[in-house]
């Protein structure tokens, strides 16, 4: 069954990172993300206690995890740099600084809440 969530849910994140990225471009790989890193520390938390693992397994990994992009990224970063080093080093920078900066945040909210 764990599969089965996966897929469903990773139907419904490519489809929102899709989208998003679209709403937010040229920013939308870095802006998916930055939500999909506070929202997959959120979740840790949250889905913590949650005793049935594979519908967890289908949200953070199906759902955050097709939202999220590393191969957009690497690929995006890799076209930056040959542009530009400075911008591509900047753009590698701040996503994997602000990544976990906001995944950091997530897990801080949930355990405030």
């Amino acid at each position: 069954m764990k599969y089965v969530y996966v897929c469903i849910f990773a139907f419904i994140g490519g489809a929102l990172r899709y989208e998003l990225s679209l709403l937010f471009n040229p920013a939308g790989t870095f802006v998916v993300n930055m939500v999909g890193a506070f929202v997959l520390g959120w979740l840790s938390v949250k889905l913590m206690a949650m005793k049935h693992t594979a519908l967890k397994t289908g949200i953070t990994a199906g759902l955050v995890g097709s939202f999220t992009t590393f191969s957009t990224f690497s690929l995006e970063s890799a076209a930056l740099i040959q542009v530009n080093v400075l911008y591509g080093t900047g753009y590698i920078a701040a996503t994997v600084l602000l990544g976990m900066t906001f995944a950091y945040l997530g897990m801080k909210w949930g355990a405030v809440q």
